[in-house]
């Protein structure tokens, strides 16, 4: 395979480093330039090529048992849905609820600077286990009222590089519209989401990227956030979740548009 880019050092030329660079910049212009057809099949192996992966990959979980799931609500001054693409008013996903649990669903650490050749690629899942309508105060609506309303429970991923500048990706908005089914004598009042939508366990997969809000920052936190709402009335809605994963990791490429 010739070296194209490489000129010989003739007999009474100047050997200076001025003369050695500009041999050795064309060589490496060539070698960087080689056509695909160039390179032999399985020539390169991962001792010849840098990773995939940059910066700390790293993953936390939440592992709550069936007795203790995170209760988040609608209710005033706690999580009502934002609005889409809005950045405050989330609550960060862990494993109380309302309260501020010890843990949430925030991966630090991850030190990937976005640019036009590195993403950051984030994967959370949460398991939801139901829904439940509520009138403001507490009492649990029944019957036919209940019926009237429509919940909607959200999830989306943020980023930061300082864990206090956040970022929203709109992209990442799930929504899982809960169902009104009421028990058999509409006496207790106790209003769930449909049995389909019980256990139900929604994953969110996304590369961030320099393009989006945040610019080329460096990131090292990613997180899991989570609102409800109810749609056509004031009142209440209590989500419930148990476990969830979120992870990070950079890749790079050889261009990312």
């Amino acid at each position: 395979m010739p070296v194209t880019g490489y000129s010989h050092i003739d007999p009474g030329d100047a050997l200076t480093a001025a003369s050695l660079t500009s041999r050795m910049s064309g060589m490496g212009t060539a070698i960087n330039d080689l056509p695909l057809a160039s390179v032999e099949p399985h020539s390169l192996t991962r001792q010849h090529l840098p990773s995939v992966i940059v910066g700390t990959p790293g993953t936390v979980a939440l592992a709550n048992a069936i007795a203790s799931e995170a209760v988040f609500s609608s209710q005033v001054g706690a999580e009502p849905y934002p609005g889409w693409n809005t950045v405050a008013g989330w609550k960060v996903v862990n494993d109380v609820g309302t309260a501020t649990g010890a843990n949430t669903l925030t991966v630090p650490s991850l030190n990937v600077a976005l640019s036009t050749t590195v993403g950051l690629e984030v994967m959370a899942e949460i398991e939801i286990v139901d829904t439940t309508y509520w009138n403001f105060g507490g009492a649990a609506l029944a019957g036919a009222a209940a019926r009237s309303f429509r919940s909607l429970a959200v999830f989306a991923i943020q980023y930061s590089n300082d864990a206090a500048t956040w970022y929203h990706i709109p992209r990442t908005e799930r929504y899982v519209h809960g169902e009104t089914a009421d028990d058999a004598s509409n006496a207790t009042g106790t209003i769930r989401q449909s049995v389909l939508q019980q256990g139900k366990r929604m994953t969110i997969w996304t590369l961030i990227r320099s393009t989006d809000a945040g610019g080329a920052i460096t990131v090292n936190h990613v997180r899991l956030v989570c609102s409800c709402h109810v749609l056509g009335s004031a009142s209440d809605v209590r989500l419930r979740t148990r476990q969830g994963r979120c992870s990070g990791q950079g890749l790079q490429f050889g261009a990312l548009t």
